[in-house]
């Protein structure tokens, strides 16, 4: 009676109610009707279960805004799978002891039929959304890592067009547009990212999931820009929500940004939160060489940059890290082959051209 009170609470808002919402209570009230009608004339007690599974219906429908877990989903479908296999063993009994009886027996499998196909594709409609918006954020990414910024350009807009409120989609589109050096048209994707919702609804691991990459996202490119505070205030927002495929990036991000605002000591210990996570990341060790260098531990931030070099020897900012080092430690000749080994690997590496100049002035 409760949930029957809620429900009509909320009659006032059912046509601010998304379609699929509204199929949720129609399909929950029939199939209750239905097996109710159906008890009251056969006095079959089995018939209450197809009435539960109008139930679950018409609570998904009532409490669907507080994006249920996938563990709810899973107990949903268990529930159903269990009432299956009592209703069937309790029907094949009654058709041996009662062959007059099958006529009853297919309505009622008929009626069940149908409430675990609708569960079933609600449920498998709900997580195939979201992982399938997932999956073209991750496909965009691949663009963004092979550098193909103009493509991944490209991508990330046709989605937004065809599907204004998806913040993966304005979160890929400011990271390219960020590599092409457009910061104000990124700073603007970021914006539609953080306030953008999808209109379908996602579960608790999917939602999480989305805001903790959007957030990685914005964090990421206002660290590009040197605004180091925000990029930390997006990436403290993100780590609260505990997305483990995500972590390692933004415990990363983190440690770049507490490093550039001055607070070397706080960023080594996010670097090695980091690495536990992901021991052989080369980058990550080159950014804890490059905050010990800072604290004048050169030492130990040459162990940890020689390290990086021995899992990758490809990416010019190890290079650079340790010329850097080098040259603190008095070393300028062998720092000068250390920025001539980076513009080996990226002649267009303006940071090692940089250093390079300024030893050669000396």
């Amino acid at each position: 009676m409760l949930l029957l009170f809620d429900g009509f609470k909320k009659y006032r808002g059912w046509m601010m109610k998304e379609e699929h919402v509204k199929i949720n209570y129609i399909c929950g009230v029939v199939s209750i009707l239905f097996s109710s009608i159906l008890f009251l004339l056969s006095q079959d007690l089995i018939l209450i279960v197809v009435g539960l599974l109008g139930l679950e219906c018409f609570i998904i429908a009532l409490y669907g805004d507080k994006h249920f877990s996938t563990k709810v989903y899973g107990f949903l479908m268990l529930s159903v799978f269990i009432a299956i296999i009592l209703i069937l063993s309790y029907l094949y009994i009654v058709s041996l002891n009662n062959f007059g009886e099958h006529n009853r027996v297919i309505i009622v499998i008929l009626a069940i039929m149908v409430g675990v196909l609708y569960v079933g594709i609600n449920t498998g409609k709900i997580m195939f959304f979201g992982f399938r918006k997932i999956s073209q954020f991750n496909k965009g990414s691949k663009l963004l890592g092979e550098r193909k910024y103009k493509e991944a350009l490209d991508y990330f807009d046709r989605i937004s067009k065809k599907d204004h409120n998806n913040p993966l989609a304005w979160a890929g589109k400011a990271s390219a547009l960020q590599m092409l050096g457009k910061n104000e048209e990124a700073l603007e994707s970021v914006d539609n990212a953080l306030n953008s919702k999808f209109q379908k609804k996602l579960n608790e691991v999917q939602t999480n999931l989305v805001n903790s990459l959007v957030l990685n996202t914005a964090g990421s490119i206002y660290f590009n820009l040197k605004n180091y505070e925000e990029s930390l205030k997006y990436a403290n927002k993100a780590l609260k929500l505990h997305v483990k495929s995500n972590e390692y990036d933004l415990w990363n991000l983190k440690g770049i940004a507490l490093n550039e605002s001055g607070e070397s000591e706080e960023a080594i210990e996010s670097f090695d939160k980091a690495l536990s996570l992901k021991p052989q990341a080369a980058i990550t060790l080159n950014n804890k060489a490059d905050a010990l260098n800072k604290l004048g531990k050169y030492e130990e931030a040459m162990e940890n940059i020689d390290e990086a070099l021995k899992k990758d020897p490809k990416i010019p900012e190890l290079f650079l890290t340790k010329g850097e080092i080098l040259i603190n430690l008095n070393k300028c000749n062998k720092a000068l082959k250390c920025f001539d080994k980076a513009l080996e690997i990226d002649p267009d590496y303006e940071p090692a051209k940089k250093a390079r100049e300024e030893i050669l002035s000396l």
